[in-house]
């Protein structure tokens, strides 16, 4: 009885070290906030739009705020977003605030404002890459 229960507790114990030590291992995402960040190019359904040479959509996030800006070029826009650089995950909402300018937008354009929900984000020290719902996918460079 008395050795099925140090065989337990031994167990335990090492189940507990091990599941911190994997968290404590797991290194976050490099900080994508507080930068502007140039966009270059912008997935929907499958179809890849490179930004283009007279294009420069920016986005920045504002983790205090919880908010995002950028600008496409064109229209300025911001709206909510809910960083969490620990996990590498950004939730845009659905509310967003925008100019509202007459310009003749190319494919890229009308798509580089991230769409509503979560992102998946992977971060370099010059490359931000979000993927979103339904295959959005946009790359941004320092």
């Amino acid at each position: 009885m008395k050795r099925a229960l140090i065989l337990t507790c031994t167990a335990v114990a090492t189940a507990a070290l091990t599941s911190t030590s994997a968290a404590q291992d797991r290194t976050p995402p490099p900080d994508f906030t507080g930068v502007e960040w140039v966009a270059d190019s912008v997935t929907v359904g499958g179809v890849r739009h490179q930004a283009p040479g007279d294009a420069e959509g920016r986005l920045t996030f504002h983790t205090g705020k919880g908010t995002f800006s950028g600008w496409d070029s064109c229209n300025r826009f911001r709206g909510d977003a809910a960083v969490d650089v620990r996990r590498g995950t950004i939730t845009f909402g659905e509310e967003r605030v925008s100019t509202v300018i007459g310009c003749h937008p190319s494919a890229f354009l009308r798509h580089f404002a991230p769409v509503a929900g979560p992102h998946e984000v992977r971060a370099t020290a010059d490359t931000l890459t979000l993927t979103g719902p339904d295959g959005y996918v946009l790359v941004l460079r320092r």
